[in-house]
C-alpha cells in the first residue's frame, strides 16, 4: 500500500508490475492498511470506502465485501481459508475465499476494530478492540493459513520479511 492510494506489485528489477487503486486512510506519516496474502496468492486489504478487497495475483479485483464502516483492521487468513477481519462498525467478519459472509458478530459494546487478529492452533481468534478489550472467539480454523503472508507482519515466523532474502 502506498500513500497515493494504490496497491503496487513490483517486479524483481524494481519496475511496476501493476497497481490497483485502493482508497486507504493515511496521514503524512502512515497508511492505515496492510495487505495479507492467501494460499492462492490472492491479496486482501481493507479500505476507507468500507470494503475488504480481494485482488488476484495479476492485479484484478476478484471481489469486494462491504461493511458498515471503513476496514482499518488487517485481515488474518485461517488454515481452512476463512478470512477474519474487524471493521470500524464494531463487527468481526468471517468470509470464505469467494467473499461470501460466513458470519459476523458484534462482541459486547464493541467500538470498532483497528488491529489485526491471529488464530491459535486451538481455533481461537484473538483480536483487540478500540474499547480496550482483547476478544477471544472460537472459530472454525485451527491456526493460520500456510501462505506467504497470512496476517499482519506476515509470515508464519513473524519476521515481517516477504521473500527469499
Amino acid at each position: 500500500m502506498s500513500m497515493d492510494n494504490y496497491l503496487y506489485a513490483i517486479n524483481p528489477n524494481g519496475t511496476i508490475k501493476w497497481k490497483v487503486p485502493i482508497n486507504v486512510y493515511s496521514d503524512e506519516n502512515y497508511t492505515y492498511a496492510s495487505p495479507v496474502v492467501g494460499p492462492d496468492g490472492t491479496i486482501y486489504v481493507g479500505d476507507f470506502d468500507n470494503y475488504l478487497n480481494a485482488i488476484s495475483p495479476d492485479g484484478k479485483i476478484k471481489w469486494r465485501y462491504k461493511t458498515g464502516e471503513w476496514v482499518r483492521s488487517t485481515a488474518v487468513i485461517g488454515k481452512d481459508g476463512t478470512i477474519y477481519f474487524g471493521s470500524s462498525d464494531g463487527y468481526l467478519y468471517a468470509l470464505d475465499s469467494n467473499g461470501r459472509l460466513l458470519w459476523k458478530t458484534k462482541p459486547g459494546e464493541s467500538e470498532g476494530f483497528g488491529s489485526s487478529g491471529t488464530v491459535s492452533a486451538e481455533g481461537v481468534l484473538y483480536i483487540g478492540n478500540w474499547d480496550g478489550n482483547l476478544y477471544a472467539i472460537m472459530v472454525s480454523s485451527e491456526g493460520i493459513a500456510n501462505s506467504p503472508w497470512p496476517k499482519f507482519k506476515g509470515n508464519l515466523r513473524n519476521t515481517g520479511r516477504f521473500g527469499d532474502n
